[in-house]
């Protein structure tokens, strides 16, 4: 008996630069989509596949030539019920990995920025101790006067 198929989701990173290898430039990013559907049909072995709006704009966004050289994309397996059809289709969809990897570095250097501030800001140590340096080389004479 065959078994039952399910509705599957994979998250998954392809590295599209060596797909392109050797693509025209004015092809790349044709290529690349070509290439993802590709990916999807060989991992979930159906031929209906769907690419994601945003996914097709991130790839093009930088024109044809210099598309992106890896991508993390979630694969979804879904049934689709037609009058006419019984057939999985495939969605692609980007995973916005790099955005949140790039706010924590900004984190990272907001945080360190602020104890750095933070450091500088206590002036009343620093004062302290100042006076406690200058006190023990300098004594006022009655008048006031200031003498080493």
């Amino acid at each position: 008996m065959r078994q039952q198929e399910k509705e599957i989701t994979v998250s998954c990173r392809i590295n599209l630069h060596k797909r392109i290898f050797g693509v025209k430039f004015k092809n790349r990013a044709r290529q690349c989509i070509f290439e993802i559907k590709k990916f999807a049909q060989k991992l979930m072995g159906t031929r209906n596949i769907r690419i994601d709006t945003k996914l097709n704009k991130y790839i093009w966004a930088k024109g044809p030539r210099n598309s992106p050289f890896t991508l993390k994309i979630r694969v979804e397996k879904k049934k689709f019920f037609n009058q006419n059809l019984d057939e999985w289709i495939i969605f692609v969809s980007q995973i916005e990995e790099k955005q949140n990897y790039e706010k924590k570095i900004l984190e990272k250097k907001t945080n360190q920025y602020k104890i750095a501030r933070n450091e500088n800001t206590n002036h009343k140590n620093i004062q302290t101790n100042s006076e406690s340096f200058f006190n023990k080389w300098t004594k006022i004479n009655k008048k006031g006067i200031l003498s080493i």
